[in-house]
């Protein structure tokens, strides 16, 4: 059982590292930084990538999942979705990593205004003991 931990423990660790990296050399976390590394590009037709952290109360981690996938099965399919998930950490069952990749501004902010978007906010808002939010562009290849 102690080795099961440690395996997904370092998974959960390869998992984020990688993404941390993988945002990292694509992507600047200031939509002017992004427009000069670009050459002038307008953030709104950049990928948005979204990282929101949440620490979920230890009684709601099931209802919040169920939620969460009710709300997932909606939004990939709207148009400018290009991934939309989360992990959970192996370590501590109430932190959340959830991961958002948008065509561009456009299609965030559509999302936003989504009723599965509301309905989750409204429904799981009793349920987060903390959260935060990054917000990314991706940057063209060149």
């Amino acid at each position: 059982m102690k080795n099961m931990k440690l395996k997904a423990r370092n998974l959960w660790s390869v998992t984020v590292c990688a993404l941390v990296a993988s945002l990292a050399a694509s992507c600047t976390t200031a939509p002017k930084q992004a427009a000069d590394a670009a050459g002038d590009i307008a953030t709104d037709s950049l990928e948005i990538v979204m990282s929101l952290h949440k620490k979920i109360k230890p009684e709601c981690v099931g209802a919040y999942k169920a939620a969460f996938a009710k709300c997932k099965a909606a939004t990939v399919q709207e148009e400018g979705c290009l991934d939309y998930g989360y992990y959970q950490s192996p370590e501590d069952s109430t932190e959340f990593l959830i991961y958002e990749n948008w065509a561009n501004e456009a299609a965030l902010a559509r999302h936003g205004q989504t009723a599965h978007l509301k309905e989750l906010q409204e429904t799981t808002k009793e349920m987060i003991e903390s959260q935060s939010v990054k917000k990314v562009y991706a940057l063209p290849q060149r």
